[in-house]
């Protein structure tokens, strides 16, 4: 996670796995997750891109109430 200014924050990630057969089943997946803090609230915006064998694009906009 990175720390872009005081309240905003980015977080990157790469993972999956490699089966055993080759056939389908390497799947990829790269996430990318951006939140925006504001006194006791947090808006997060989310987004999946799949790769190699689980092609699919997700997006998904959060808010978050901290009590």
């Amino acid at each position: 996670e990175m720390c872009i200014r005081d309240r905003v924050s980015l977080d990157c990630n790469y993972a999956g796995f490699r089966g055993y057969r080759d056939n389908g089943d390497k799947p990829m997946i790269l996430r990318t997750k951006l939140n925006y803090e504001l006194k006791k609230n947090i808006l997060s915006f989310q987004y999946k891109h799949g790769m190699k064998d689980h092609l699919y694009d997700s997006y998904s906009l959060a808010y978050i109430r901290c009590f």
